[in-house]
């Protein structure tokens, strides 16, 4: 039982270390960040990171295309706490979405080929054939007859993306986005870290930020104070 019992407690210690292997030092209270709240056995805190300290860190690229959130987890009492990045989502004005995994956020060359991802445009043809000819044996002959064919056309685009920044190297930037998001698993100890919410749309200023967490029927949702975009 001792032997069962000291492995368990191995075992424990063991995910909360590696849930803190990665993501950003949380701070040192739920309180130091600007909205907070209750789940069952844990304080959750965060904040939405300005989209110039997103550029300066990641890319511009980044910080247009997505919505980065801290998020730090303080479990209490000494009781474990799940960490999973689909149980969060945000809500901006009515629309509710899920992260990007990290995977996805860095500027892969094929993310910014848009053309491979073009609808295409497909027409069919029709039409008519008249020939002539000059048979040696038969004298000159005459026919007509009809072709059908299908053609398929990528439609002009006028807002293609330039190509990506030479100097910004996209594995580095996948390297620090995996390095710096919110680690998953089971962890005892306090821990924080990036979500990465696309943005689908433009943002209107009216529009509320709100992070949403459930599982089960644990909820916790934060009304997050939207950061200037200077």
């Amino acid at each position: 039982m001792c032997i069962l019992g000291c492995i368990l407690a191995g075992a424990i210690t063991c995910m909360a270390a590696w849930a803190g292997d990665s993501g950003v030092p949380p701070r040192a209270s739920a309180q130091d960040y600007p909205v907070q709240g209750q789940a069952l056995t844990a304080k959750i805190a965060a904040v939405i990171l300005p989209p110039n300290q997103v550029s300066k860190m990641f890319s511009a690229d980044i910080a247009k295309d997505y919505v980065v959130v801290e998020v730090a987890i303080y479990p209490e009492n000494g009781v474990p706490f799940d960490v999973q990045s689909s149980d969060f989502a945000l809500r901006v004005g009515q629309k509710t979405g899920r992260a990007d995994r990290p995977l996805d956020v860095a500027p892969w060359p094929e993310r910014r080929d848009p053309v491979s991802r073009l609808p295409v445009d497909v027409t069919a043809e029709t039409g008519v054939i008249y020939g002539r000819s000059n048979d040696p044996v038969n004298g000159p002959r005459q026919g007509v007859g009809t072709y059908s064919g299908v053609g398929v056309s990528a439609p002009a685009r006028n807002d293609v993306p330039p190509p990506p920044d030479p100097r910004i190297d996209p594995r580095l930037v996948y390297d620090k986005v995996q390095r710096l998001a919110l680690p998953e698993g089971t962890t005892k100890i306090a821990i924080a870290g990036y979500l990465y919410f696309p943005q689908y749309a433009k943002k209107k200023k009216s529009d509320e930020m709100e992070l949403k967490y459930a599982k089960d029927a644990d909820t916790v949702n934060l009304l997050l104070p939207i950061p200037s975009r200077r």
